[in-house]
């Protein structure tokens, strides 16, 4: 989980390496061929609740804002009809396993993919984590073998306590937290297609600064500002243009007086201007599909 490290922002900043990710090279969603998608469903063992309904491909399980832990959770997946680029079944598991209290990383669980009822998963065991102890989750890895994982990527995120909503992680990649004693609250899951190509994405901002206002637009891992001048930064805009998969740049800016001020999206103003309020710190944070394979980076002259 991505922390805050910025205390205040004087008179420049910095995005720096927006695009690296675990596999800066990984396909991204694309058009898939007209045929059956695969499906999957999951269910969660909340704290207070126990075993909830049945959620499916993105939609929301547990809860947030309740501050209620998140104890097991059960997956299953839906390969019924669904065929390969080759015209053939498709085969391939949906492999899953948390970080649970006490116990730390439990042992790999594969989906169901019998059209159980939750219940009788439930009854089977045919979950990941506890039931009955107390056990708070803390963090989740999912993985896809076979064709599928040839094919398709799982993509998953997860409501955690204290930082909320994580970016999208996919393939291995852990959401969550581990040695943190952080409970998960909450989670999405859903798969997409892999593509043919290779996603690309270009980042692109501008700051309005004390004396000159809005300056030139940057690119990536370009300073917008100014240095050794003592100018204070005012707003910025930042801009993200992807191909290839969805996505978008949110970010936040604290400013004098205001304190953290309501986030902002897709080349909207941050900040104040004509106002002579000074930011002081910035978050900046990836949305959608394109979370999970990049990351942003960014820095500040204070």
């Amino acid at each position: 989980m991505k922390g805050n490290l910025l205390k205040r922002i004087v008179s420049s900043l910095i995005v720096v390496a927006m695009l690296f990710g675990g596999m800066l090279f990984s396909p991204a969603q694309k058009a898939q061929a007209a045929g059956k998608m695969p499906s999957v469903s999951y269910f969660v063992h909340a704290q207070t609740y126990g075993w909830m309904a049945m959620k499916k491909n993105g939609e929301i399980a547990g809860t947030s804002g309740q501050g209620k832990r998140l104890e097991a959770i059960g997956i299953s997946l839906d390969l019924n009809g669904v065929t390969t680029k080759d015209g053939i079944p498709m085969t391939g598991e949906l492999e899953y396993r948390v970080h649970a209290q006490t116990y730390g990383w439990m042992d790999w669980v594969n989906a169901d993919q019998t059209g159980a009822s939750e219940q009788s998963m439930i009854n089977r065991g045919n979950f990941a984590g506890t039931s009955g102890q107390g056990k708070r989750l803390e963090a989740i890895q999912m993985r896809l073998t076979g064709k599928l994982g040839e094919e398709y990527e799982v993509l998953y995120r997860v409501h955690a306590q204290t930082y909320g909503w994580s970016s999208w992680t996919r393939n291995g990649q852990t959401a969550g937290t581990t040695g943190q004693g952080k409970r998960l609250e909450a989670i999405q899951i859903k798969m997409i297609p892999k593509a043919d190509v290779e996603p690309t994405a270009k980042l692109t901002y501008s700051v309005h600064s004390q004396t000159y206002g809005w300056m030139d637009t940057v690119q990536e891992g370009e300073t917008a500002g100014t240095t050794g001048q003592s100018k204070r930064l005012e707003a910025i805009k930042i801009n993200l243009e992807t191909t290839g998969l969805s996505g978008g740049i949110e970010y936040s800016a604290h400013v004098q007086t205001y304190g953290w001020m309501k986030p902002v999206a897709d080349g909207a103003v941050a900040g104040t201007s004509g106002q002579s309020k000074r930011m002081e710190a910035i978050r900046i944070n990836l949305t959608g599909d394109i979370s999970a394979y990049y990351d942003v980076y960014y820095r500040v002259h204070s």
